[in-house]
Parts: structure tokens; C-alpha cells; sequence
């Protein structure tokens, strides 16, 4: 009797190969999707932060009254404003008789508007209080997501 020798195949087939290719494919697409939802909640976050960091640095300086550099030298400095458009803010130091041309405007993201925002915010100079133009509340809207940040600035200048 002769015995057959069996020989092994090394190798996929080709159903394998199909199985793993689309299995793959799945697991790319959950992570792009995922992915580009965290990159834009992050767009949205970083604007909220850096905005609310200008508005703490803009309440210091008027807290401390530092005009160096701003405003010229026989003049006072009243306040800081901050100044929104829908895409933009700018912080501007107010003196006594001229505004300086020197304003720092800050673009946001390209996707990333404010929606309900005050039209100006004032920090008087030495803790002498804040004039809010409009709404407290300050929204930024993520348009391609529909998503919203909140940031709430109280009497003092206090941004929460």
C-alpha cells in the first residue's frame, strides 16, 4: 500500500487576505472619523482658552495701570478694550486724548465664529471697575459642528 504524502501550503488565501483588507478598512475609517470629531472639538477648546487668557492678561494690565509702550508719554491711560467682530477680537489701549494705532487683533479658527457676544469690554485702568457693551456672555460657535463654548465675563472683569 502506498501512502499519499500530504504537503502543506504556506500562505493566505485570498478570502483571508479580503477578510483582513476590509476588517482594516472599517477600523481606518472609525479612527479617521474619530479623529477629525476630537481635532475639531479641540479647535473649538483652544479658542475658548485663548481667549479667555486674553481677556485675564488684558484685566491685568489694566489692574496694574501699565502704559509703557502704549500710549504716548504725556498722556494717561484710561482702559484696555476688547473689541468683536464675528470672526475676530482686538485689544486696544484707551488714552487720555489719542487711541494708539497699535491693536492687537486676534483672528479666530477658520471654522469658529462668535454667535452672542459683547460688541466691547472695557478694563478701567487701577481696578476702577468693567463696562460691557452688550451681552456678558460671550459664545463661540464651531460652525461645521454646531458646537458651542460659553465663557461668562462677571463686573469685575473676571472671565469664568
Amino acid at each position: 500500500m502506498k501512502l499519499l504524502k500530504v504537503t502543506k501550503h504556506q500562505g493566505y488565501s485570498l478570502v483571508e487576505i479580503m477578510i483582513v483588507i476590509i476588517i482594516m478598512s472599517f477600523l481606518f475609517v472609525g479612527g479617521f472619523t474619530q479623529y477629525r470629531d476630537f481635532s475639531r472639538r479641540q479647535m473649538l477648546s483652544n479658542a475658548a482658552d485663548e481667549l479667555r487668557s486674553n481677556l485675564n492678561l488684558t484685566r491685568q494690565l489694566a489692574l496694574s495701570g501699565e502704559k509703557e509702550g502704549v500710549c504716548p508719554r504725556l498722556e494717561t491711560l484710561l482702559a484696555y478694550k476688547v473689541t468683536f467682530t464675528s470672526t475676530s477680537y482686538s485689544i486696544t489701549a484707551v488714552c487720555s486724548t489719542t487711541s494708539p494705532s497699535a491693536r492687537t487683533v486676534i483672528n479666530l479658527a477658520e471654522t469658529v465664529r462668535f454667535t452672542t457676544n459683547p460688541t466691547e469690554i472695557k478694563y478701567n485702568v487701577l481696578g476702577k471697575g468693567v463696562s460691557i457693551t452688550g451681552s456678558s456672555s460671550i459664545i463661540l460657535n464651531q460652525t461645521s459642528t454646531g458646537n458651542n463654548f460659553t465663557l461668562t465675563v462677571n463686573t469685575q472683569g473676571v472671565v469664568q
